[in-house]
Order: C-alpha cells, then sequence, then structure tokens
C-alpha cells in the first residue's frame, strides 16, 4: 500500500469517540501515552516553579483519563525519590471528589546528595579498614570503600556518602573514629 492510500484511508476512517474527546478537550489527538508524558512534563514544570519559590510540595489534578495509571504514576515519582500519593475519597474519606496526586520533596536532602547542584563536593577518602558502627548496621563499611566528602552548609557542616549511596549525617563524628587516606 502506498502512502497516498494510507493518508486516504486514514482520513476516509470513521471519526471515534475518543478521538472525538481527545481534540474537544486538547484540541489534538493523544494517546494516552502520549497524555501520560504530557501530564509528566506539567508536573515537573510545577515543580521547578515551586522548588524555586522556596516550596517542598504540590497536589495536581489527575483527569479521569489517567487515574487507571495511579499506580505508574507513583512508581514514576517514587522512583525520581519523591513522596508521592493518590489522595481520593478512598485515601481520605468521604468528601473528596475526584483524584489528586500529592509530591513532595521536603525530606528528600537525604536522597539529594548525589546531586551536585545542593552540595559542594569536598573530596573523597578510601577506607583503610572495616569500620563497624554498633548502633547502626548500615554503617557499617568494608575495607576499600570509597566515600565523597559533601556539604557547605556552616550549620549542617558536611556529610559522607559511601560508594554504594548511603548518606551518613553527623559526619565529623564517624570520620574521627575511621582509619582512611584522602583520594586525590
Amino acid at each position: 500500500m502506498g502512502i497516498m492510500n494510507k493518508i486516504k484511508d486514514a482520513v476516509n476512517k470513521p471519526l471515534t469517540a475518543s478521538t472525538a474527546y481527545s481534540m474537544s478537550k486538547y484540541g489534538e489527538v493523544l494517546t494516552l501515552d502520549s497524555l501520560l508524558n504530557r501530564f509528566y512534563k506539567e508536573i515537573d514544570e510545577l515543580i521547578k516553579s515551586k522548588s524555586t519559590k522556596g516550596q517542598f510540595s504540590l497536589v495536581f489534578d489527575i483527569e479521569e483519563s489517567l487515574v487507571n495509571k495511579s499506580e505508574e504514576i507513583i512508581k514514576h515519582y517514587s522512583d525520581l525519590k519523591f513522596y508521592a500519593k493518590i489522595l481520593n475519597n478512598k485515601t481520605l474519606g468521604d468528601g473528596l471528589n475526584g483524584n489528586y496526586l500529592f509530591i513532595s520533596w521536603r525530606n528528600s536532602l537525604d536522597m539529594l546528595v548525589e546531586d551536585e547542584e545542593v552540595y559542594t563536593d569536598l573530596g573523597s577518602f578510601t577506607l583503610l579498614e572495616d569500620y563497624i558502627d554498633e548502633t547502626n548496621d548500615k554503617w557499617n563499611f568494608k575495607k576499600g570503600e570509597v566515600f565523597r566528602i559533601v556539604g557547605d552548609d556552616p550549620v549542617r557542616g558536611y556529610d559522607i556518602v559511601s560508594s554504594t549511596g548511603i548518606k551518613v549525617s553527623e559526619a565529623r563524628f564517624m570520620i574521627s573514629k575511621m582509619k582512611y587516606k584522602m583520594n586525590n
């Protein structure tokens, strides 16, 4: 079938209700995937805008076409280390009409240590022997593990981040007990 026949077939196809709805609502025909991508793009722009204003959360209407994608939406933002939750009358009780996406990044500082815009990289060091912390198993590290030293906040000081991504707050205390060598 030639290109002209394909175009002719597309033009001559009957208009479906979903195509008419999409054209009425969005001014163009959108697939569910392109609608979802548009949704993500709008949310990303809102997050950027709110972040520059010192805000740490947002609530956004989830239109009916995307309600069945709620789990995928939550996974998308959770994978990006946001706290995300669907708010509706099932999760909050009667009185709430519709479905809303709640996203917060207020407690995301621990997850942002890899972001160079948030922290200043102050160098790195390698452990010369195993480090065992009896108070917290996740802070047990093996000889040879490499840590980044990050931070520039005069009040908070700095943190260390292991090569496996574990962030350790109150790093001054811990570093004083470690045997290490600084890396160039």
